[in-house]
């Protein structure tokens, strides 16, 4: 693996600079403070603004925003963490104001729609001046994730798939036989599991569900349907196959009644809250959840494949990165900080801490093996191969986050309050399709 440039760059600098010194004023200990003096008043300060799923996920943005400033001594690192549904907001805001922080997150799910607009810079040709940067060692389906009119804007730090997290323990204290760890569940027999762990009268429920559409996309998959065709003009969320998973969804918090109430439609953490507060047997979400999960957690917990309905399981794949703002006054050292925020050192930070996919497969090679939880890591990996279920990239258009928000006000509330599902999509189809006609 090559390491990438800056780093080597700014020593030489440093060294040089400190060399030439030496000689014209013939005083080598006063060569140090010049130099630090010289870097001081040349540090440039650069914002990251990234997304922080609670204390312990910040902790760790600044353990590598840390280790990237030891190593460039020239920038300081700010780091803006901010909880998921926040930082949307937050970004607009910013963005219209001209305000924006150097270094943005993205995810591929919602990239589209910021690269469209010019939000980002194509990192093409810093990666061409670059020559100690290897940017084929970011796996080939998530770079392209990122890429918009063939040109690339962020550098990806993970990728993922959604799975079923279990609670070993409560499985164990309801006698209740463990997931198999390959073959996804069906459907049935997730309703059979969910029933066999919900006991109203001690407060313990099958599973929990997140009421937005992201979470939902796989089950709609899973049942053959879709939101939107693959050419991404058509909505598609009044077939029977959607409106069928939709209804199944709905029919789990108010038929079986095996799914957790929901009780919070604005707090977007209700689920893994409700997880990590022990009375929850399943929930459905990717591997960037297992920091949080394993800080907070009390209990013994792992990951099985997401359940298959009749098209089989089908959960989506996406990651997240960072890319240099087009708003940014020093995108020079901005590229600098980012490419060593995700140079293979720092992605092993992550990856040690529970990141289970990173984006760079020379990652892997210098990975270190824990016995921390989930003991069944190797499924994520399974399923990105194709060895379990047959998950697929959720490649997303211009308008997603309209659609997110339409999604929002008419399908949300149904996870609060039963209603008819089919009525619900059919409201929703007219909206999603005036957006994708917009274009």
């Amino acid at each position: 693996m090559k390491r990438n440039a800056p780093a080597l760059r700014a020593g030489l600098s440093r060294r040089s600079f400190l060399k030439g010194s030496t000689a014209l004023m013939g005083a080598g200990a006063l060569a140090p403070l010049l130099g630090a003096s010289a870097a001081q008043a040349q540090q440039a300060s650069l914002r990251w603004s990234t997304i922080a799923f609670g204390p312990e996920a910040l902790a760790l943005w600044q353990q590598i925003a840390t280790r990237a400033e030891g190593l460039h001594p020239d920038i300081k690192a700010q780091v803006e963490g901010t909880p998921f549904n926040d930082y949307w907001t937050k970004l607009q805001t910013q963005l219209a104001s001209g305000g924006s922080a150097d270094l943005l997150q993205m995810q591929s799910l919602r990239f589209p729609q910021y690269a469209s607009r010019g939000v980002l810079k194509p990192l093409g040709s810093y990666i061409s001046a670059d020559s100690g940067f290897d940017v084929n060692d970011f796996y080939p389906t998530i770079r392209q994730a990122f890429e918009y009119d063939g040109q690339l804007q962020i550098l990806p730090f993970d990728i993922g798939a959604y799975v079923t997290y279990i609670n070993v323990d409560l499985f164990k204290e309801l006698g209740v036989p463990l997931p198999d760890p390959e073959k996804p569940m069906s459907w049935d027999q997730l309703v059979d599991t969910a029933k066999a762990l919900t006991n109203p009268d001690k407060g313990t429920y099958g599973l929990v569900l997140s009421p937005d559409l992201d979470s939902s996309t796989p089950w709609l998959w899973s049942n053959g349907g879709l939101v939107y065709s693959d050419d991404m003009k058509t909505a598609k969320l009044d077939s029977p196959d959607t409106v069928g998973a939709g209804q199944f969804l709905i029919d789990l918090l108010f038929k079986h009644k095996v799914a957790l109430p929901v009780t919070d439609l604005s707090n977007a953490n209700f689920a893994p809250e409700a997880f990590v507060g022990g009375k929850v047997g399943m929930y459905f979400d990717g591997p960037w959840r297992f920091v949080s999960i394993r800080q907070n957690a009390k209990f013994n917990w792992d990951v099985v494949p997401f359940p298959a309905g009749q098209a089989g399981s089908v959960p989506w794949v996406a990651g997240s990165g960072w890319g240099i703002s087009s708003q940014s006054s020093n995108p020079d050292k901005a590229w600098e900080l980012l490419a060593e925020l995700t140079s293979t050192d720092s992605l092993k930070i992550l990856y040690d801490a529970g990141r289970v996919f990173p984006a760079r497969k020379s990652t892997f090679a210098k990975r270190t093996q824990t016995g921390d939880a989930p003991q069944n890591a190797g499924v994520v990996a399974k399923v990105l191969n194709g060895e379990i279920g047959a998950a697929r990239p959720l490649i997303t258009p211009a308008a997603y986050s309209e659609i997110v928000q339409a999604a929002r006000q008419t399908l949300t509330p149904l996870f609060a309050e039963s209603g008819d599902a089919a009525a619900a999509l059919g409201d929703l189809q007219g909206q999603v399709q005036s957006l994708l006609d917009r274009g």
